[in-house]
């Protein structure tokens, strides 16, 4: 049984104006389905539709074989679902450590996920005390990843998690990506650096 199932899946922003058209696809545990197409071509909204944040017209997401179609983002984070979204939000003012305590706070995850989120990205856990508007871009990005890690999600959404970062940073967002789905978890990535998403895709949907 898929851990994200997509079936057939109608969305968009209003009513008879469909940006997603029957979609259909399948997220494997231990697998990264990458998601590609042109600017505008609804990646995006996709990735939307699944998580609650715009309406579904018709079809079904179905996670873990419930049908969660329409469920709010909080419930589904809550059944093993999260997404990584496009322009992570962060709070410059409160260093890594705080942003991460306060997320973990939010959704009621006990503070010793913090250390084991900061574990899988060194790089954060020897800046924990800095503050988060002095970090790169590149960075703040793996701080959003290892918010989504506190949840202990089974099913990951990646939106475009490597944009507007240098290369050498992108590498290891993809190599994380990698490791997360080589533990058991199932990725859904949308990414416009197409040549290098697919170094760590089992499946290409276009």
């Amino acid at each position: 049984m898929s851990l994200l199932r997509v079936e057939r899946l109608y969305a968009g922003y209003s009513r008879g104006v469909p940006v997603v058209r029957g979609v259909d696809l399948d997220v494997d545990a231990g697998r990264v389905v990458l998601v590609i197409g042109p600017n505008g071509a609804g990646k995006s909204t996709l990735l939307k539709a699944i998580y609650g944040l715009i309406r579904v017209f018709s079809g079904r997401v179905l996670l873990e074989g419930r049908d969660v179609t329409g469920r709010r983002p909080v419930e589904l984070l809550k059944a093993g679902l999260a997404l990584s979204p496009q322009s992570p939000a962060i709070f410059p003012d409160m260093s890594v450590e705080e942003n991460l305590e306060l997320a973990a706070w939010v959704v009621g995850a006990p503070r010793e996920r913090v250390e084991e989120a900061l574990d899988y990205i060194p790089v954060l856990k020897a800046r924990r005390a800095l503050k988060a508007g002095m970090l790169s871009g590149g960075e703040r990005r793996l701080l959003d990843v290892a918010r989504v890690l506190l949840y202990r999600p089974r099913v990951i959404l990646f939106d475009e998690p490597t944009a507007g970062v240098a290369p050498k940073v992108a590498d290891e967002v993809y190599d994380l990506i990698r490791r997360l789905a080589d533990e058991g978890r199932g990725v859904l990535l949308v990414d416009q650096r197409v040549r290098e998403a697919m170094r760590i895709a089992d499946e290409v949907v276009v």
